[in-house]
């Protein structure tokens, strides 16, 4: 089943790129630097939830998020930290570059 619907996505990708006449680049990111770019990004740092009683606390550790061999990696602990069983990291790039 999942086959199925990765082959139905794809076949909509490539419709969807082929009636377009011409693609513009806007914004772009190869993490290509040591560390994360805080021009174009913006860590979240908390633990409240976010209103669907996720029990993760957004970190900006090395642990949490890094840029290893040009990708980006956010990483999933399961760790006790500021009262919250597990961390992780979350980024956005509100008011930057995007």
């Amino acid at each position: 089943m999942e086959s199925k619907n990765q082959e139905k996505l794809s076949k909509e990708m490539m419709t969807l790129s082929n009636t377009e006449a011409e693609w513009k680049l806007v914004w772009e990111e190869n993490f290509n630097l040591s560390e994360i770019d805080e021009n174009k990004w913006n860590f979240v740092e908390a633990g409240t939830g976010f209103g669907n009683e996720e029990s993760q606390y957004y970190t900006r550790r090395k642990e949490n998020a890094r840029i290893e061999n040009g990708m980006l990696v956010l990483e999933a602990r399961n760790e006790e930290y500021n009262g919250m069983g597990y961390t992780s990291a979350k980024l956005t790039t509100r008011g930057k570059a995007a």
